[in-house]
């Protein structure tokens, strides 16, 4: 395995950290050891931050599976995402650029993995992008990972997923002594792999992507090693999935759009407005403000050319049979 394959995941095992994490609770050198580690933290951790840098991060989002979405400031989630728990790959499904990713990111970083953990033990993982396109997908995974020609993806992906698992020895230790009964935060902690922008790989490579995938989504449903999110768009993406094992594989969870009374009060009045014209799509309203060309057109107009764009060009615009799933299959 290339050095930059071992990198993703970050450097140094479950006793290494928590050794740094004892130092640093009484010791004024062990802070700056952990801050020295903070600052070597993962692809992941970096990507959610970046991500999650927008004024939007601060609204809380509420949500029901597949159910009426309620979202704003001073909303209660109506139910936890349970990343932790869940033994089921998750998709989150919501039009283009309603706020999917930075809901996710605003969840593990803010809700799964409180900061006082995060600065301990920043949480490992892989976020994939799945609008930068390859002739196959296993050419794909291997630009997001960063091996060589020579190294099978898949392979190395669930090794490092091994690896991390094998790493938190200590944690392994506590949950078969105290089992049920284990704190959560004392637990193995999981590997978090976010595959942003999902429906793009599904519109280019279709049924190889469902069998591509097919391993990861097993295991994620079969073994504790780490959980798997997919970010999707549109209905035909749902049914996609669901053509893996006669369905059950995945759960699947209503994307949040942002309220109103939530964009006045983080963004303004006259940014609301813009809101409601491009009909509640938090993205493409911050597009409109951005982009040069719509100075000569109404926000409406504007929101509807990218709703066509997107569905043109980055949708899964025509469904996935099972007859197309199997005879994939079969090749």
């Amino acid at each position: 395995m290339s050095s930059k394959a071992k990198n993703v995941f970050g450097n140094g095992d479950e006793v290494s950290q928590i050794a740094v994490g004892v130092v640093g609770m009484g010791l004024l050198g062990g802070f700056y050891a952990v801050k020295y580690y903070q600052r070597r933290t993962n692809k992941f951790f970096s990507s959610l931050l970046q991500v999650s840098s927008s004024k939007l991060s601060k609204i809380r989002f509420s949500y029901l599976l597949r159910g009426p979405i309620f979202v704003g400031i001073d909303n209660t989630p109506i139910k936890s995402l349970a990343l932790m728990d869940s033994f089921r790959a998750l998709a989150v499904i919501g039009a283009n650029r309603t706020g999917k990713t930075i809901f996710i990111s605003n969840y593990i970083l803010n809700d799964m993995f409180p900061w006082w953990y995060r600065f301990f033990f920043p949480p490992r993982g892989l976020f994939l992008n799945g609008n930068q396109m390859y002739p196959t997908i296993r050419e794909w995974l291997r630009s997001q990972i960063s091996i060589t020609d020579e190294e099978e993806p898949w392979y190395v992906m669930r090794n490092l997923l091994s690896k991390r698992r094998n790493e938190q020895r200590v944690r392994l230790f506590l949950q078969n002594v105290f089992e049920a009964k284990c704190p959560r935060f004392l637990c193995p902690q999981p590997a978090i792999i976010i595959v942003d922008q999902a429906e793009e790989l599904l519109r280019a490579y279709r049924a190889n992507f469902l069998i591509e995938f097919y391993d990861l989504v097993k295991d994620a449903r079969d073994l504790d090693l780490f959980r798997l999110v997919l970010i999707i768009n549109t209905e035909n993406a749902v049914k996609a999935l669901e053509l893996m094992n006669g369905g059950g594989m995945f759960e699947i969870v209503q994307g949040p759009k942002v309220s109103r009374e939530a964009i006045e009060k983080t963004y303004g009045e006259d940014f609301a407005k813009i809101f409601d014209d491009c009909d509640g799509c938090i993205g493409v309203a911050m597009d409109y403000v951005r982009d040069s060309r719509s100075k000569n057109m109404t926000a409406k107009d504007y929101a509807e050319m990218q709703k066509r764009h997107y569905r043109d060009f980055l949708c899964l615009v025509k469904e996935i049979t099972l007859d197309e799933y199997s005879k994939a299959q079969v090749k």
